[in-house]
C-alpha cells in the first residue's frame, strides 16, 4: 500500500526542478512508501528533460510517474491532476521551485501516526529570501481540535492558505471536493478558504520540512491582462466567501479577511487600467460588503471599510496606511471579542 503521494506541478522551472527532485529522493530513507507525481504543464523550456533525465537514472523505492497534460493549463490544473491520479494515503503538493528539507516525510508522517484523528498535518518552513522560519516561536507540536478555534486562526492569518508543506489525507480532499479553481490567480486563496471550513483537526509540528525558494521568474509582472485577470479572481473568491460564511461569532474577522482581499484587488485597480466590466464588479462587491456590515450595526467595521471609497481609498497609497493596516484590523478583533 502507498502511504503518501508527492504531487510536483512542472512549468518552466529549469533551474529549480533538479535540486527539488533531488529532495525528493532523499525522502527514500523514511522508509515510508511513496510515490511523486509529476505533472509536464508543457512548458517551453528544458524542465521535463532534467526531471526524465533524473527519473531514469533513478533506482530506489520511490514510484516516480510522469503524467503530461495535452497542453498548458496552469498549476492548479496540475494539482488537480495530481489529486485524481494519487493513490497514497496522504497527498502532499510541492511547488516545483521549491525543496524539501531532510527528513520532512519522516516528520511529516510521524505526526499523523501520532495523531491518526488529524485531517492536515502541517511542517514549518523556511523562507529563502526572507532568511527565516514561518513560525518562528513553535517549540512543540500544536493540536488543534476545536473547529472554530481553527477557523479563526485561519482568518487571522495564524493559518496560511499555502497549499504546498502539509499532509492531506487522500480520502478527506475527494469526500469534501478540495480541488483548485482552474483559470483564476491565485487560486491558493480560495482553496485554503474552503480547507479550513472543512478540517476538524490540525497538527503543527516546529520542524521546518521545506524550504520556500524565492523564484524571480513566478513572480506576475502587472501587465493590463494580469490585472484584470487578478481582480476577477479577488472579486470572484470575495462574493463566494460572503455566499459561504463562517459561524457568526466569527462575523468581525470573516470580513475582515474578505476586505483584506478586496482591498488587494482595489489597489490592483489603482495601478493599472483596467476594462468597465471588471471595475463594476469590483464596485459591486465593495457595496456588498459596506452594506452587509452596516446591515449588521458592526460601527468600527463601517468606519474602516469607508476606507474602500474614494478619496480615502487614496490612503492605500501611503506607507503610513500600509504599515498599520494590519494593526488597526487586529484592533478591531479586539473590540469585538473575536
Amino acid at each position: 500500500m502507498i502511504e503518501l503521494s508527492i504531487i510536483i506541478p512542472v512549468y518552466k522551472v529549469e533551474k529549480y526542478i533538479g535540486h527539488c527532485i533531488e529532495s525528493v529522493i532523499a525522502q527514500e530513507s523514511s522508509g515510508v512508501s511513496m510515490e511523486c507525481i509529476v505533472i509536464d504543464d508543457c512548458g517551453p523550456d528544458r524542465s521535463m528533460d532534467i526531471v526524465r533525465s533524473m527519473v531514469d537514472a533513478y533506482h530506489g523505492t520511490i514510484d516516480f510517474r510522469i503524467i503530461r497534460h495535452e497542453h498548458n493549463r496552469g498549476v492548479a490544473a496540475g494539482r488537480n491532476t495530481g489529486f485524481e491520479a494519487a493513490r497514497g494515503e496522504f497527498v502532499m503538493l510541492i511547488d516545483s521551485d521549491d525543496y524539501l528539507q531532510e527528513g520532512c516525510v519522516a516528520n511529516l508522517m510521524k505526526a499523523s501516526r501520532e495523531h491518526p484523528s488529524a485531517d492536515l498535518i502541517v511542517g514549518n518552513f523556511y523562507s529563502a529570501e526572507q532568511k527565516e522560519l514561518c513560525w518562528k516561536n513553535l517549540k512543540d507540536t500544536m493540536v488543534l481540535d476545536s473547529q472554530k478555534d481553527i477557523r479563526r486562526k485561519f482568518l487571522t492569518v495564524e493559518l496560511n492558505c499555502f497549499p504546498w508543506n502539509r499532509l492531506l489525507r487522500r480520502q478527506f480532499v475527494l469526500d469534501h471536493k478540495l480541488f483548485f479553481q482552474e483559470g483564476t490567480i491565485f487560486e491558493d486563496v480560495i482553496w485554503g478558504y474552503h480547507l479550513f471550513h472543512e478540517v476538524r483537526e490540525v497538527v503543527l509540528i516546529p520542524e521546518s520540512t521545506y524550504v520556500y525558494e524565492y523564484n524571480p521568474a513566478s513572480v506576475m509582472h502587472s501587465t493590463r491582462e494580469k490585472s484584470i485577470a487578478t481582480i476577477r479572481s479577488f472579486v470572484s473568491f470575495c462574493n463566494e466567501m460572503l455566499d459561504q460564511p463562517y459561524d457568526d461569532d466569527l462575523y468581525v474577522a470573516h470580513r475582515l479577511y474578505v476586505f483584506n482581499i478586496m482591498m488587494k484587488a482595489i489597489d490592483t485597480r489603482m495601478q493599472a487600467s483596467v476594462t468597465p466590466e471588471v471595475s463594476r464588479s469590483l464596485d459591486a462587491l465593495r457595496s456588498r460588503l459596506w452594506n452587509d456590515t452596516l446591515h449588521h450595526r458592526q460601527v468600527l467595521l463601517v468606519l474602516f471599510f469607508s476606507t474602500a471609497y474614494p478619496p480615502f481609498n487614496l490612503l492605500l497609497r501611503t506607507s503610513l496606511f500600509r504599515r498599520h493596516f494590519d494593526g488597526i484590523c487586529h484592533f478591531i478583533l479586539r473590540q469585538s471579542g473575536t
